[in-house]
C-alpha cells in the first residue's frame, strides 16, 4: 500500500472514530434530556408528607383512626391525651411523642401505583370502604379537618395517600403501630410478680363480682373463689 493510501486509511478511521464518539455523546445527552423519566419520581420528592406539621399540631386536639373493622380516637386533655373508646383512659406518652414526631419527619420517597384495584397490595384500600387501609385524621376540638391521609404498612415499609387520591407513594420515616387501639393504652400498672398477689376481685360492667384467692406457698394460678363459693369450679383458668 502506498504512503498516500495508508495516510488516507489512517484518516477515514479517525473520521470514523469521531463521528461514534458524537454518537454515543448524543446518546448520553438525550438520555438526561430527552429519555423517559423514571416512573418512581416526582415533583413531591424528599417534601414533608404534612405540609407544616410542626406548626399546626398545635391546633390538634383529636386524631381519628378509622380502620374497616373498627375506629377509635386520641384527645388531647388537659392532663395528656386519652382514648374514649376506652373510658377516657391515658394514652401512652411515649406512643403519643412517637407519633408527632414521625409525622414532622415523614417525607415522600418513590411514586407508586395509582390502580385502584392494587391499592390493597400496599395497604391502602379505602377502610370507608372496606378496605385494608387506615384512615389518619387530625381535628380541632369543634371537629375542623386539619390533616387527612390513608396510611398503609407493607413488610418494613410504610406507604400513603390522599384520600381523595388513588396516587400511592412509599414514604420514608418511622410510625408508631395504628392498626390496633390497645398499642397506645399502657395496660401495665404495677410492676409486681405473679408470686405477690394473694387474691383479686373481678368485677363486671353490672356490679356483679368474683372473689379469688390462694394459699401461701400454691402456684401463683391456682386461684380458688373465696367463701361462701369455695366449692365451686372455676370454668376458665
Amino acid at each position: 500500500m502506498s504512503t498516500a493510501r495508508q495516510n488516507d486509511y489512517r484518516e477515514s478511521l479517525k473520521w470514523l472514530g469521531g463521528c461514534t464518539a458524537l454518537v454515543w455523546l448524543l446518546v448520553v445527552i438525550g438520555a438526561f434530556l430527552g429519555g423517559q423519566p423514571d416512573p418512581q419520581q416526582h415533583s413531591r420528592f424528599a417534601e414533608p408528607v404534612l405540609q407544616d406539621f410542626a406548626e399546626q399540631r398545635r391546633t390538634a386536639d383529636m386524631v381519628r383512626f378509622s380502620l374497616a373493622d373498627d375506629d377509635y380516637a386520641l384527645f388531647r386533655t388537659a392532663n395528656g391525651w386519652v382514648m374514649p373508646e376506652a373510658g377516657s383512659y391515658p394514652a401512652r406518652r411515649d406512643r403519643i411523642a412517637e407519633l408527632m414526631s414521625g409525622f414532622e419527619t415523614l417525607t415522600f420517597d418513590a411514586r407508586r401505583t395509582a390502580d385502584p384495584d392494587k391499592l390493597d397490595l400496599l395497604g391502602l384500600g379505602d377502610p370507608l370502604r372496606g378496605g385494608n387501609g387506615v384512615l389518619v385524621e387530625f381535628l380541632t376540638d369543634n371537629g375542623t379537618p386539619i390533616y387527612s391521609l390513608i396510611l398503609g404498612r407493607r413488610d418494613d415499609q410504610l406507604y400513603v395517600r390522599d384520600p381523595e387520591s388513588d396516587q400511592a407513594f412509599r414514604v420514608s420515616g418511622s410510625l408508631p403501630p395504628f392498626y390496633n387501639r390497645r398499642a397506645w393504652l399502657d395496660f401495665d400498672i404495677l410492676s409486681v410478680t405473679e408470686d405477690a398477689i394473694r387474691s383479686v376481685r373481678i368485677t363486671d360492667r353490672s356490679g356483679d363480682s368474683v372473689y379469688l384467692r390462694r394459699r401461701p406457698g400454691e402456684d401463683p394460678r391456682s386461684f380458688r373463689p373465696a367463701p361462701p363459693y369455695q366449692n365451686a369450679r372455676v370454668r376458665n383458668r
